[in-house]
């Protein structure tokens, strides 16, 4: 993610890690705009801003990622439970199919 944000916003990802990491533990924008240029790279606040707004958004987007894979992993199980129910049932018809004369 840091990459992607970085490349997508033209900054260096290590201002980026810098960036996402101060926002993590809880600092403001304009806290690191101000007081964290050192950290940061003297990104200005429009860019922080950017960075924030974008992990946000990627992380949002990995929630949900993982969000629709669990619930794909879930429906495979239950459409492979049913599969193989009607499968052990139509196994059992044709059986009993073959059996009568």
């Amino acid at each position: 993610m840091i990459d992607k944000i970085a490349f997508e916003l033209g900054i260096r990802p290590n201002q980026v890690k810098a960036t996402v990491d101060l926002l993590d533990e809880g600092a403001t924008v304009p806290f690191i705009s101000r007081y964290r240029k050192e950290r940061t790279g003297d990104l200005d606040e429009v860019q922080i801003m950017n960075v924030r707004d974008r992990i946000t958004q990627l992380r949002e987007l990995d929630k949900r990622r993982e969000a629709i894979l669990k619930s794909i992993e879930d429906q495979g199980t239950q459409v492979s439970y049913q599969y193989g129910r009607n499968h052990v049932g139509i196994g059992r018809y044709l059986s009993s199919l073959q059996a009568t004369p």
